[in-house]
């Protein structure tokens, strides 16, 4: 998608000023948070970040083990592909037991390689009836020998057109690693991984809503600085208060043996509400973990540190990079907060950049950016025909027809030029991150 190297670090220090400046006013708030807790320290340490970060969720009334309780995983699945049905005008079918014999008859309990998993059947829905689009399926809990990411997207098969006219239909696959519950326990997620759901199906629907006559252009077969960007957009739309409130449920509210369970924990206490409070929806969108500037910038120094090994000039260049130690320089350069340099380590210390896999030993290599430039996009498209009160139905329908179905058999530039009606636009994204002026 990107035609050369220098359009990606235009754009990527266009982005940086006002990053840094964002990001010194989090820092500052958190460093503040340190001192009342009477640590003599003008220093903010990069390991001190989660830990004062939770503290000022604490401080905004912000009870992640609470939230918890309205994000059971089962009931988020259901509820985030109820989400995706009205807004792309879809259906999923969940194929139980007796609907498998109807399907495969004796081979019933082979439809899946683990009892755990579901499946689902997709199907699109329109005036004049339905037609098959393809299947998903969800592993949603963690066993031995699985992959152990917490939420990631195979896109299992592609669709493509048969020689004879025919399609042969695409299949997805979301894996979670949750624990499986136990007894009348319920397996509950935070609302950072509601979000990596939200962001996984995306990119299922991608695979799935796509309709190209080859399987090497279907669906996230896109260049790799678009892949991200259909995701990155479903994202956005768990932080209006409206998709928030309809995907959480309080588990107690979604089966008997939950509310018994919650009973016998909270005796005597009044009986939770269904869905989680105005008061509390404020608090999380307030809270969006993935606008703050500090975790964009840390995105950033993953892209540039990306691009500098990746692109070096010179073979010389190349043969005496001491990836550490660039890795660590670019961190303080960037981030105001410091790391092992600052206690007489240097900048060897900790081997972060080896940590990173997307692009060490993944398919990011060189590509990391998409990160950050798949959400300038996503957040184009998102503010100019989904923010606000706008017909989201009319509006997916449009989304799906000229993003997701041309996966990568043209252009992407063209496919965003299509869609938008101009020449894409970072000023959303300076707007997300609080840089109004820019």
């Amino acid at each position: 998608m990107i035609i050369n190297p220098s359009f990606v670090l235009d754009m990527l220090e266009k982005v940086r000023p006002g990053l840094q400046e964002i990001a010194r006013k989090e820092a500052d708030s958190l460093l503040m948070l340190k001192k009342a807790h009477n640590i003599e320290s003008e220093k903010l340490f990069l390991w001190d970040r989660s830990f004062y970060l939770n503290q000022q969720h604490e401080a905004d009334k912000f009870d992640t083990k609470l939230t918890m309780e309205y994000f059971e995983l089962h009931t988020v699945v259901r509820n985030t592909l109820s989400v995706y049905e009205t807004f792309l005008g879809i259906r999923f079918e969940l194929v139980d037991h007796s609907r498998a014999q109807q399907l495969h008859g004796e081979n019933a309990l082979h439809i899946t390689w683990h009892e755990d998993v579901l499946l689902f059947l997709v199907w699109d829905v329109k005036e004049d009836g339905e037609s098959f689009l393809g299947w998903l399926y969800f592993d949603l809990y963690s066993r031995e020998g699985k992959h152990t990411h917490h939420a990631a997207h195979f896109g299992l098969r592609k669709g493509f057109e048969r020689p004879d006219g025919t399609r042969s239909y695409p299949a997805s696959l979301l894996v979670v690693n949750q624990t499986k519950n136990v007894d009348s326990s319920p397996s509950l997620l935070t609302v950072n991984q509601v979000r990596s759901i939200f962001h996984e199906v995306g990119h299922g629907m991608h695979n799935l809503l796509s309709k190209t006559r080859f399987a090497r252009m279907h669906g996230t077969k896109v260049d790799r600085d678009f892949v991200e960007t259909p995701s990155l957009l479903f994202e956005h739309f768990l932080w209006k208060p409206e998709i928030l409130r309809a995907v959480s449920c309080h588990y107690s509210h979604t089966s008997r043996d939950f509310q018994e369970h919650w009973q016998s924990a909270h005796q005597n206490e009044e009986f939770p509400s269904k869905h989680l409070s105005d008061e509390v929806i404020f608090a999380i969108v307030s809270n969006n973990e993935s606008s703050s500037a500090l975790l964009v910038l840390k995105q950033l120094h993953f892209a540039l540190h990306d691009f500098t090994i990746h692109n070096p000039p010179t073979r010389d260049f190349l043969e005496k990079l001491d990836l550490c130690e660039v890795y660590n320089k670019l961190w303080v350069e960037l981030l105001p907060l410091s790391g092992g340099e600052m206690i007489g380590k240097g900048f060897h210390w900790g081997h972060g950049g080896s940590l990173v896999r997307a692009y060490m030993c993944g398919s990011y290599d060189a590509g990391y950016y998409a990160y950050i430039l798949g959400r300038v996009w996503a957040l184009d498209m998102f503010e100019s025909f989904f923010a606000g009160d706008k017909c989201m139905k009319e509006a997916g329908r449009r989304y799906r027809e000229m993003i997701l179905k041309p996966g990568g058999s043209q252009s992407e530039w063209k496919t965003l030029r299509e869609y938008l009606g101009r020449e894409p636009d970072p000023a959303a994204y300076f707007r997300w991150l609080g840089l109004n002026d820019k």
